[in-house]
């Protein structure tokens, strides 16, 4: 812990309080020496203060938390598997199963447990009754098909009597060099070694929680006896030691296409394969019958050996998902990987005079090469706009939006529409006015996530790809000047 100083360890132990403790009767150390030694064996029976997590953080001992009986900070799905590759593939299934339940992926938080598993979070904020995650964790595991497969298991995380070590401390039961449980990367699965990345990590707040669980707690009463019925045919899934984890498993239209030409190949996907298929013919631009249709073509055309249901329960299935997917307004993504900036998109942006208003363009396009239907359609909250940009109301956001659909840079497709039987807003549905990019163009590919600077890139963008003479006369001398001279420190 030497590269750190007392203010910052005191931060960092103040956000792990926040994150992960409710119960401070009960812990147990795991030791240097690989051995556990409880609390209640402990010399006058200490409760978990501070002193403790300052040594876990400072690598001397792992501390293991429990909840009390009826409430608990977190959720946690252990992924408690040995070969890597599978370990990966499990993670990834369960993170998929929260988005499609409505978790949004910055709320959903993964790290190594030390060993070849994974830890995957949810943090509520003030904590809430464990049989609210318990349910979540239930309905995950029968919707991805993880009840039984080869390899490992998926254990629910956290109980009074089942703990669970906090990250950033080593597994001293595992004696490799590596053995500190780091958070992940969610899209790659790749270690971010540093501790101060959990001073990133927001629980998610109460009353957004709890409007999840209530839509989740909905969908599973009204579709009850139709889930029971469909747990009984889940075939067990039985992954070769030979399967190959694809960069692109999950919700992707690169892996949709390719289960769409190639059908199903692993036993046990079925239901998968109908919920990513139904998701891309909705990304396709199909109303929910043509969906249907085509995805009862595609099951007819299916091998036998890959599901044991008949085709009649799987055409019903396919009803049902279609529905859910339309209702849910469920869409796909491209792979997590590099976007395109256009010189035309630029020259564009350059024209907007303001340059709060060019960022906010500027993070719309980009939120749209991601996440756009193929007709150019894509959902963005205010929340996020304020996010990328750095604004701290939303009021701000609002405005610039007005201003930015007034001058015919965007179009608001939808906005302030209730979802369905609440008082609650779906987020506002936007197209970008700009006129498709040549693919012979001159182009700027970047990597974008959330925790790249906006502005850096906007500038990065702008120098790269705009001509300085079109700078010149679009911009205001301020922002023409200062993008001159970072152009020229880029040429020294």
């Amino acid at each position: 812990m030497s590269n750190y100083n007392v203010k910052q360890e005191d931060k960092l132990i103040a956000k792990i309080n926040e994150l992960y403790i409710n119960f401070r009767q009960h812990f147990t150390l795991l030791t240097k020496e690989g051995k556990y030694l409880s609390s209640k064996k402990m010399k006058g029976t200490p409760k978990l203060t501070d002193p403790w997590i300052r040594n876990h953080l400072r690598e001397k001992q792992t501390v293991v938390i429990f909840s009390g009986k009826h409430t608990s900070k977190f959720l946690c799905f252990d992924v408690d598997v040995k070969n890597k590759t599978l370990a990966k593939w499990v993670t990834y299934k369960v993170i998929d199963g929260l988005v499609n339940l409505g978790f949004s992926k910055s709320n959903i938080h993964v790290a190594t447990s030390g060993n070849k598993g994974y830890h995957c979070f949810l943090f509520v904020k003030n904590g809430t009754n464990i049989e609210n995650l318990k349910m979540i964790y239930e309905i995950i595991l029968k919707e991805e098909e993880l009840l039984q497969f080869e390899g490992g298991q998926v254990e629910f995380r956290l109980t009074n009597t089942q703990g669970v070590k906090i990250e950033l401390s080593r597994n001293f039961k595992n004696t490799e060099t590596d053995n500190i449980c780091w958070f992940v990367d969610t899209y790659t699965l790749e270690p971010i070694k540093n501790k101060e990345h959990i001073l990133t990590i927001n629980p998610i707040p109460k009353e957004d929680f709890l409007y999840i669980l209530d839509e989740i707690k909905d969908i599973h009463k009204l579709n009850k006896l139709k889930v029971n019925q469909e747990m009984q045919l889940i075939e067990k899934l039985t992954e070769p030691s030979s399967h190959k984890l694809h960069k692109h498993e999950g919700n992707t239209i690169e892996r949709a296409i390719e289960l769409l030409n190639n059908g199903l190949t692993l036993l046990g996907t079925r239901h998968n394969s109908i919920l990513l298929l139904a998701k891309y013919f909705r990304y396709m631009g199909l109303d929910m019958n043509e969906c249907i249709n085509f995805l009862s073509d595609w099951m007819n055309k299916q091998n036998k050996k890959y599901y044991s249901s008949t085709l009649e329960e799987s055409l019903s299935e396919i009803k049902r998902v279609s529905k859910i997917v339309y209702d849910k307004e469920y869409t796909l993504t491209t792979e997590y990987e590099s976007i395109k900036i256009y010189t035309s998109e630029m020259e564009k942006i350059s024209e907007v005079v303001n340059k709060k208003d060019k960022s906010v363009l500027y993070s719309m396009l980009l939120h749209s090469k991601r996440y756009s239907l193929q007709n150019g359609v894509f959902y963005m909250t205010q929340k996020q706009i304020c996010e990328m940009v750095g604004y701290k109301k939303e009021d701000s956001a609002r405005a610039v939006i007005n201003k930015l659909e007034q001058s015919g840079y965007i179009q608001v497709v939808e906005r302030n529409v209730s979802q369905k039987s609440t008082y609650k807003k779906k987020p506002n549905k936007y197209k970008i006015s700009f006129c498709k990019a040549s693919s012979n163009e001159e182009f700027y590919e970047l990597n974008y996530d959330k925790s790249t600077s906006i502005a850096d890139l906007y500038t990065d963008s702008m120098v790269k790809l705009v001509d300085i003479n079109i700078l010149k006369n679009n911009l205001p001398k301020n922002q023409y000047l200062e993008l001159r001279t970072y152009k020229s420190n880029l040429a020294i």
